[in-house]
């Protein structure tokens, strides 16, 4: 059984908040494609859209950074709870264990990067025997 109004169908079962995803994806059809869908395949596809749905994190901090006097770049860091199942952490781990070893590689050179500019850069600063207080010549 196929009905002429997509939106009546949707917003029966689906409630009545547009959904962004859902318009993408049904605007991105032919309209024979669009036609030829079911009342049961449009509530499905409404369903699966509402999962990517934006949702709202604790941390939430987004940063656009001017770059070389290009666009720059953005940078996204998100936190929260952890809200997955234990099936999918797992699932995820066996996909993409490299970007776990990569990450753990990049974070520990990153911060042995800074920690060591900011030695060199405290000891070029400071006064000489001072930065070394075990190497500071004896007072007479």
């Amino acid at each position: 059984m196929k009905l002429s109004s997509s939106k009546s169908r949707t917003s029966q079962s689906c409630g009545s908040t547009a959904n962004y995803f859902y318009d993408r994806l049904i605007s991105g059809l032919s309209p024979a494609a669009r036609a030829d869908l079911t009342a049961e395949q449009e509530i499905s596809l409404k369903r699966s859209c509402q999962g990517f749905m934006p949702r709202n994190h604790e941390l939430d901090v987004r940063l656009s950074i001017p770059f070389l006097g290009k666009r720059g770049v953005y940078l996204v860091l998100l936190g929260g709870r952890e809200k997955r199942t234990p099936q999918r952490i797992q699932r995820e781990r066996a996909r993409f264990w490299q970007m776990t070893i990569i990450s753990a590689l990049w974070m520990i050179v990153g911060t042995s990067t800074l920690s060591m500019y900011w030695a060199i850069s405290y000891l070029e600063a400071a006064p000489a025997g001072d930065a070394i207080p075990w190497d500071a010549p004896d007072a007479p």
